[in-house]
């Protein structure tokens, strides 16, 4: 997708016409913004939670009970004891972690897992832009 100048200037702040055009170009290397499709992004998502099942097990007790075969009390105790790459295996061994992770991003978005500046993003069409620093 091809965006204007003033659409992406808009997008993200931006003030460099050379950055923009960098980045309509297929060039732009700013670290202080992401951006990439919705599929790039959910990919993202489930890459990053896919490698640590501790961060999986740490979700809350109600959401991930309707994922795991545990109920939420089971998954309270579970945590206080933390236990949290025990409820992540869970998650992991459900066959439920796309459907886990598709349903977080509906209710999350993609700030809180992408973007390590503000937990913020912007859509546009199909891009996802996330400021990182």
């Amino acid at each position: 997708m091809k965006l204007t100048y003033t659409e992406i200037k808009d997008l993200i702040k931006m003030t460099d016409r050379d950055s923009v055009q960098a980045f309509i170009n297929g060039e732009w290397n700013d670290t202080n913004y992401d951006i990439r499709t919705e599929e790039q992004a959910r990919e993202s998502v489930y890459d990053m939670y896919r490698d640590d099942e501790y961060m999986l097990g740490a979700f809350n007790a109600s959401f991930l009970q309707d994922y795991i075969c545990l109920d939420e009390e089971t998954i309270e105790v579970l945590q206080k004891s933390e236990a949290y790459e025990a409820i992540g295996k869970a998650v992991m061994n459900s066959g439920n972690f796309e459907e886990m992770m598709d349903e977080y991003i509906q209710v999350d978005g993609f700030g809180h897992a992408l973007s390590s500046y503000d937990d913020n993003y912007e859509e546009y069409n199909d891009l996802i832009i996330v400021r990182m620093n």
